[in-house]
């Protein structure tokens, strides 16, 4: 099984509350919340994968990122690798382009979210990052 590789968007308000979003592809993690982003198309950097997805999804520009962490999570249908990225600046107001729910959370209210396994680990890291 090839591994998918996937840019993921942490972006964060002046409240330090997260933007998150709701998966809308009717596959086996439909409706699960996960940090924006998406696949990387071919010859695609990380940062110019999460800078079109973004533009795409949620209507916001991305002028600034760096590089959070990288990590793996094996499915039991896919294989993925997370090019986790901070958005340190961005313009542009986000809203769900696709359709599907956003909402700012606080890093505790992340806890009470139904994400995907993927992300907890992200979860856990920004969590320690803020104490």
């Amino acid at each position: 099984m090839k591994r998918i590789e996937v840019a993921v968007g942490i972006i964060q308000n002046d409240q330090a509350e997260v933007l998150i979003n709701q998966r809308i592809v009717r596959d086996n993690y439909f409706e699960k919340w996960e940090f924006p982003g998406g696949k990387l198309e071919s010859g695609e950097t990380p940062e110019q994968a999460l800078k079109r997805e973004l533009e795409e999804e949620l209507g916001i520009s991305v002028q600034g990122t760096h590089k959070m962490m990288l990590l793996e999570h094996d499915y039991s249908d896919r294989k993925v690798r997370l090019h986790v990225l901070n958005v340190s600046k961005f313009t542009g107001l986000a809203h769900g382009k696709e359709g599907q729910a956003i909402r700012w959370s606080s890093l505790d209210g992340l806890s009470d979210v139904d994400f995907l396994e993927g992300n907890k680990v992200i979860i856990e890291a920004l969590k320690q990052a803020s104490k």
